[in-house]
């Protein structure tokens, strides 16, 4: 059998190739990139310390024996901002047993919390619930959470652009560094994370360890207090402390709790849940 047409048909088609011939029309399709994106891919976000549900405070850990008002906000409840509302409004405008320098600042809640929640969350710290706590010694101190353990919120921090962190072993400051605009300290210990006024960590940290004194009538710790009233969106305790407004209801009591829904704030007697 002759082989002769088969090995010339390969000889033409190599020096065709060597050439530099073209070859035929590419049978396949053309690739379709319309849809696809030249744009880089974002990165990927840091995960957070925390989760926005099942983080909830232990307020009888976490929140000062020194707090002359004290509450819980519960930021994984719908009915939070309009609560939130309610309360502001009857901070404002109403006659009640709140203490002047509190009643000013609850006030302010209805705008300030979502910055406060918005500021831990940009540090990457997020939980359910949150912590508002007055003193006579201070400005307000916000307390969330630590859904993570103390190391990792710590490396946390220490990523922070803005923030410079010392490490105190059990308890860690993250300070604004110099020309930030960051407005906070933040303090962090293994049960939660705070925000103080700038350059007042040291102070409001000294305020969240001090125990009760043990002198006069025993006092039961406000967070336990808070611990046995109802879910709400918001749970709140006043203590006696500073002036009242003119018009507030006279009361000999020298606590005051509160729920707050969106349908009003309840006062609540000392032997409601």
């Amino acid at each position: 059998m002759s082989t002769g047409p088969r090995t010339l048909g390969g000889s033409v088609l190599a020096g065709m190739l060597a050439l530099g011939c073209p070859r035929g029309p590419d049978p396949r399709p053309p690739e379709d990139t319309s849809g696809r994106s030249t744009e880089p891919e974002p990165p990927a976000a840091a995960p957070t310390c925390g989760d926005a549900s099942t983080v909830l405070i232990d307020p009888a850990r976490s929140v000062p024996t020194a707090a002359t008002m004290a509450a819980i906000l519960a930021l994984d409840d719908p009915a939070l901002a309009d609560a939130l509302e309610v309360l502001s409004e009857h901070a404002r405008d109403r006659p009640s047993a709140l203490p002047v320098r509190s009643a000013f600042s609850i006030a302010q809640w209805s705008w300030e919390v979502p910055l406060v929640r918005d500021t831990f969350a940009r540090a990457g710290f997020v939980a359910g619930q949150l912590g508002a706590v007055h003193t006579d010694e201070l400005p307000p101190l916000w307390i969330l959470p630590l859904g993570c353990a103390l190391e990792a919120a710590i490396a946390k921090l220490h990523e922070h652009d803005e923030l410079e962190l010392r490490d105190l072993g059990d308890i860690a400051i993250a300070s604004p560094r110099a020309g930030s605009s960051f407005p906070f300290d933040m303090i962090v210990r293994a049960d939660a994370i705070a925000l103080a006024p700038a350059g007042r960590a040291r102070e409001a940290l000294a305020v969240w360890r001090r125990q009760p004194t043990g002198t006069g009538a025993p006092v039961v710790a406000p967070g336990a207090v808070l611990a046995e009233v109802a879910r709400a969106p918001i749970r709140m305790l006043v203590r006696a402390s500073g002036l009242l407004r003119p018009d507030a209801p006279h009361t000999t009591a020298l606590e005051r709790r509160f729920r707050v829904t969106a349908a009003g704030v309840i006062a609540l007697d000392a032997s409601d849940p």
